[in-house]
């Protein structure tokens, strides 16, 4: 498996447990210094990588370990620091190794990969989620945040007819009528990408076979450059468009 470590992305590690519930470094492939800002040969002097583990992971990492000593394959995220002190979060998995004499277990190997831009954007959504909901309360429009995916993250109230059941991780598309996703989804898409707002009308049918209409306001959501998702306000605007068709004629 070394041969082909250099291949993967991030870093593979085999360490061995200490008798005192410790780990030592038995090898780690050159993509650690691109997660650490330390080459192979310095993690190896360092002896482990726990002095890069944020405090406050370190608990659960040695769980996962003890997990891991017990025989159990183990995998998840945590955050760490590279030399320069600069955050980072990356997902490890990791299995156990045995002793081929007496089955015991002496140490895992594993690999583990930098996930920091998508746990940033998972992180700032989270927060505009946050800021959405205060908002919504206040507010007679529907309000829906789609992440970077133009999967539903956040609804404030349904539109009878049109919500799809459960909306929670539904994409953008199964908001809009079957006749006009293929649109929903190109506007999406290109707000997403480019960040320009685009305003649009969706007309449907309802359950009870009335003609709606809704006033679509769709925005980009972003934390500095990094593009999170968008958001939709959603305002009613049905009889206006009557009213309006009524003039007309």
């Amino acid at each position: 498996y070394r041969s082909v470590a250099s291949m993967a992305p991030g870093y593979i590690f085999e360490y061995r447990f200490l008798p005192d519930g410790g780990t030592r470094q038995l090898w780690v492939s050159e993509g650690v210094q691109a997660v650490y800002g330390v080459s192979q040969d310095e993690i190896m002097r360092f002896g482990n990588r726990d002095s890069f583990i944020d405090p406050e992971w370190l608990p659960i990492i040695k769980e996962r370990r003890a997990a891991i000593q017990r025989g159990e394959a183990r995998s998840g995220e945590f955050k760490a620091r590279t030399i320069t002190g600069q955050t980072k979060w990356l997902h490890a998995s990791a299995v156990p190794v045995r002793d081929p004499r007496t089955g015991e277990v002496i140490g895992a190997i594993g690999s583990a990969y930098d996930i920091t831009e998508n746990k940033l954007a998972e992180i700032a959504l989270h927060e505009s989620r946050t800021t959405l909901l205060t908002v919504a309360e206040s507010s007679a429009d529907v309000l829906a945040l789609f992440d970077r995916d133009r999967k539903c993250v956040f609804l404030n109230r349904a539109i009878h007819g049109l919500t799809p059941d459960p909306w929670l991780s539904a994409p953008v598309e199964d908001f809009a009528p079957p006749e006009d996703r293929a649109r929903v989804h190109e506007i999406f898409e290109r707000v997403i990408k480019t960040g320009v707002a685009h305003d649009f009308e969706q007309v449907f049918t309802d359950a009870s076979h009335r003609v709606r209409c809704l006033e679509m306001r769709v925005r980009a959501v972003q934390s500095g450059e990094r593009m999170l998702g968008a958001v939709v306000n959603i305002t009613e605007v049905t009889e206006q468009r009557a009213q309006r068709d009524t003039l007309r004629t």
